[in-house]
């Protein structure tokens, strides 16, 4: 019986002879097989069996063989399932997609998002349904971000030599010392030094700018240039109260400046301006190590990136660090996609290192459940066929590292963010360190209550 599959090159040749074979229908494959000349199949029988003979068959005799095999099934296929004329405008594979946004991340998230519908509809196993969920978020997630990023360019494209533009829209205070750096800017500019803003800072070559009246004020500790006001007349603002802070949470917004002498000192906050400061992530280092130590501003307001120059700790490649702040559960400030936001970041920089860790409050509750795909959660037929059980799980590394694969956990408790954070890891193949190295082996509670909630996860490259 004839292979079905050959519909494909019938209709690839039929493209170029400008007819399109009918569709196969495979209640018509014994009219298909006794349209087959038979005369011609007798000719490639005869000259196959010349060529067996022969010490040296050319590449040329073994084409001719194969195009007059062609030649007979497509023949025997016009016979069967009749022919059409084919309009070139119906389908030109060379044409560009008329979705200008549409790039090659675009394709590629999409090209996974079908591999992903097709295993999980042949196999169904759980293993694979997570994946297609996630392949479903992330081909969202990079669609929407490229229309975005398109929009903004027509927008601005549309806006040029108009006299208008787009820009972004600070706090009044953050203007106001931005107009007083204006002129040190400018200055800074007709000397052709490497001059901008960041926020309400001017940088000049690299180094943050001080205005010389108020260099004498600077002092370590957050602090403001302009105090804070009571709004309750204009009603723009309530009234400021003041709180005490324990030293161990970061409660800033745009307005606040954090000035240390010895150290450099940079941000994301949830909010632009705000009386009542909340969450918000905060980086700082050593001035020494900033030409090692990156800042990289994302999107996701969950995780703050910045990156270690691979030679401070002699690796291939740069380390990539994550600092995380998740807003715990039945809070105004919960977020359900909290872990797809992060994880879609650490698959982008997954692509640049094999070298990344997160570290930071995750309000998840995890107990001692497993953090990685067992051999037992993957289907025998999987491991033994469909590829290497290292594409789902390096637990292995763990054996090899002589690191237990079980996690001391004094807290007993599972949310739903720690089953949440379990599949995240999991399916990223990233470890949790808490309860498993170092001086944490015996497992440490990180909150009060004997809650373990902050964590340390890596890769396990380390």
């Amino acid at each position: 019986m004839v292979n079905p599959s050959f519909e494909l090159h019938t209709t690839e040749l039929s493209y170029q002879e400008e007819n399109k074979i009918g569709k196969w229908k495979f209640e018509q494959v014994n009219d298909f097989k006794n349209n087959i000349d038979g005369d011609k199949i007798r000719n490639v029988i005869d000259e196959l069996s010349v060529y067996s003979n022969q010490e040296n068959v050319t590449k040329y005799e073994i084409n001719t063989v194969v195009t007059n095999i062609t030649d007979i099934l497509i023949d025997s296929a016009k016979a069967t399932f009749g022919t059409h004329n084919f309009n070139g405008n119906m389908l030109n594979c060379n044409r560009k997609h008329n979705k200008q946004w549409y790039n090659f991340d675009c394709k590629k998230a999409k090209k996974e998002l079908r591999k992903a519908q097709r295993m999980y509809k042949h196999y169904g196993s759980n293993l694979f349904k997570e994946r297609l969920r996630h392949c479903e978020y992330y081909y969202k997630s990079v669609m929407d971000e490229n229309i975005k990023k398109y929009n903004r360019e027509i927008t601005a494209r549309e806006l040029r030599d108009t006299g208008f533009g787009i820009s972004e829209q600070f706090p009044k205070e953050i203007n106001d010392r931005r107009k007083t750096l204006w002129p040190f800017f400018q200055e800074a500019r007709r000397q052709s030094k490497k001059a901008f803003f960041r926020r309400d800072r001017l940088f000049i070559d690299g180094v943050e700018f001080f205005p010389p009246e108020k260099t004498d004020q600077k002092n370590s500790g957050v602090t403001r240039q302009q105090p804070r006001r009571n709004y309750d007349d204009e009603g723009a603002r309530p009234k400021s109260t003041q709180r005490n802070n324990n030293g161990r949470q970061t409660k800033l917004d745009d307005c606040d400046l954090i000035n240390c002498d010895e150290f450099i000192f940079s941000f994301k906050n949830r909010h632009k301006l705000s009386n009542h400061r909340s969450g918000g992530i905060a980086l700082g280092y050593r001035k020494y190590l900033e030409k090692y130590i990156k800042p990289i501003e994302t999107e996701c307001k969950f995780v703050y990136w910045f990156t270690i120059d691979k030679r401070v700790l002699n690796l291939p490649e740069n380390v990539f660090i994550g600092i995380v702040y998740i807003p715990p559960v039945n809070t105004n400030y919960t977020s359900e996609e909290a872990f797809n936001d992060i994880e879609l970041e650490l698959q982008r920089y997954s692509e640049k290192s094999d070298y990344i860790i997160l570290v930071g409050d995750f309000n998840s509750h995890t107990a001692n459940l497993s953090d990685f795909y067992d051999e037992g959660d993957i289907d025998d037929f999987v491991i033994d066929n469909l590829t290497d059980q290292s594409d789902y799980t390096d637990v292995y590394m763990l054996d090899d590292l002589n690191i237990s694969r079980t996690r001391n956990n004094p807290d007993k408790v599972v949310n739903c963010y720690g089953r949440t954070f379990l599949e995240f890891c999991k399916n990223n193949k990233v470890f949790i360190l808490n309860g498993r190295v170092g001086q944490d082996v015996i497992g440490r509670p990180t909150s009060r209550n004997n809650s373990v909630i902050d964590y340390i996860v890596c890769t396990p490259h380390f």
